[in-house]
């Protein structure tokens, strides 16, 4: 399967919680799949990885947002789930 990947697909996710220290959680249903996942999404060409991020929250939840700081970034091969099979999936998540 590694020797498929013929790209990366690069998601980036905001960690968003409330003053009780809940965590925010976006349900979405693409593909056929029902997915419950952090808000974000796909990295474009030419985008930053915050400028990404701050999209995909104005587009999921309409807020402006401000990063924290850079919380993980996925440091093992993972393909993706449900898109095409010759991508491996790098997930970056930020505290916002």
């Amino acid at each position: 399967m590694i020797d498929q990947i013929t790209h990366f697909n690069i998601r980036v996710y905001g960690l968003i919680f409330n003053e009780k220290k809940e965590l925010l959680l976006t349900d979405e249903f693409r593909l056929g799949i029902r997915m419950t996942k952090f808000p974000g999404g796909g990295l474009k060409f030419g985008e930053g990885t915050i400028d990404c991020l701050k999209r995909e929250i104005m587009e999921e939840i309409g807020q402006d947002i401000e990063i924290v700081r850079h919380f993980y970034t996925t440091d093992y091969f993972r393909p993706t789930m449900h898109l095409k099979t010759t991508q491996q999936l790098i997930s970056i998540y930020y505290c916002v």
